[in-house]
């Protein structure tokens, strides 16, 4: 990774989840039974930076985090931790990088 790569990418990311079951959905003719709880963020943070997401309550901040740490699947859109797509790592990688991660909620 060069000296200037980002140390965290998150592009176009977006989360989805479920409101009705396939067969509820079907029922009552609801076309999309899925709701956006992150649509479209994109950001770049480099090494060393300190970076600050705000937003109302409700907003996505909190399940955006959870995308990036990989607990919750992006629907869309990509997150690489230094240069490498945290879909390509295995769990235990994963499990390594969680240790690693300070989250902080305020």
């Amino acid at each position: 990774m060069g000296e200037n790569a980002p140390l965290l990418e998150v592009e176009n990311a977006r989360v989805r989840f479920r409101t009705h079951s396939a067969l509820r959905a079907r029922l009552g003719r609801i076309a999309d039974p899925f709701i956006d709880a992150v649509w479209d963020v994109s950001f770049h943070v480099a090494r060393g930076e300190t970076f600050g997401l705000v937003g109302e309550s409700g907003s996505g901040k909190t399940t955006l985090v959870r995308a990036i740490a990989g607990l919750v699947d992006l629907a869309a859109g990509l997150v690489r931790f230094e240069g490498k797509a945290m879909v390509d790592r295995s769990d235990a990688a994963l499990h390594e990088l969680r240790r690693n991660l300070s989250l902080m909620f305020q």
